[in-house]
């Protein structure tokens, strides 16, 4: 390694164009990653041209990217896979009483937007039932379903898959009072006390 010259900062590195053209790659694919949700959130029969115009680009560009619009659906089911997982971890379910676990991931999950109308709208382009992890995913819900009927906050007489059914209905049913103009305030307080008064313990 060659010697400083003393009081002298040595000159950066050059930059690797390998790395700087790696970076504007993944912000391309972002933002048309991006564009696909917002996109067909609103309007899930819309055309790979109507999302190009979205995110601003070229059809040659979102192709060099995805082939086919089955390719640009796969990575944006990937996305709305890793939000729920983010949401999932942000909601530490493995703390507490279990329906304040189960409020709490609902509260992060309702607040993903564009997500919630790919999987909720009618002819939903996203089903998480084909995510990898679906299988491990519901085992922890019931776990927590279970925790929170032995811990005296969820009502132990029903069955752990109604009271999973029943906070998938409900968050269905807050995703459509969002789109009416309602606030995100009145409607995770709304899903609250939907959820605590179906699901919890009155003993």
């Amino acid at each position: 390694m060659p010697a400083q010259t003393p009081g002298r900062a040595e000159p950066p590195p050059p930059a690797d164009s390998t790395d700087a053209e790696s970076r504007t790659s993944a912000r391309t694919r972002r933002a048309i990653i991006e564009a696909a949700m917002e996109t067909w959130a609103g309007d899930r029969n819309a055309t790979l041209a109507d999302i190009c115009a979205t995110a601003g680009i070229g059809r040659s560009t979102l192709h060099r990217y995805y082939a086919d619009r089955a390719a640009l659906l796969a990575a944006v089911s990937e996305e709305c896979h890793r939000q729920f997982t983010v949401a999932a971890i942000r909601a530490h379910p493995d703390d507490g009483p279990g329906l304040e676990a189960i409020l709490r991931l609902s509260e992060e999950l309702l607040q993903l937007g564009s997500v919630l109308s790919l999987i909720f709208s009618d002819n939903a382009l996203v089903d998480p039932d084909t995510w990898s992890d679906a299988e491990e995913s519901d085992r922890g819900l019931t776990g927590v379903i279970l925790r929170g009927q032995q811990d005296g906050s969820i009502d132990p007489d029903l069955p752990p898959d109604w009271v999973s059914l029943t906070l998938w209905m409900l968050l269905a049913g807050a995703w459509q009072h969002g789109l009416l103009g309602h606030s995100r305030r009145e409607t995770v307080q709304l899903f609250a006390r939907s959820l605590s008064g179906a699901i919890g313990n009155r003993v």
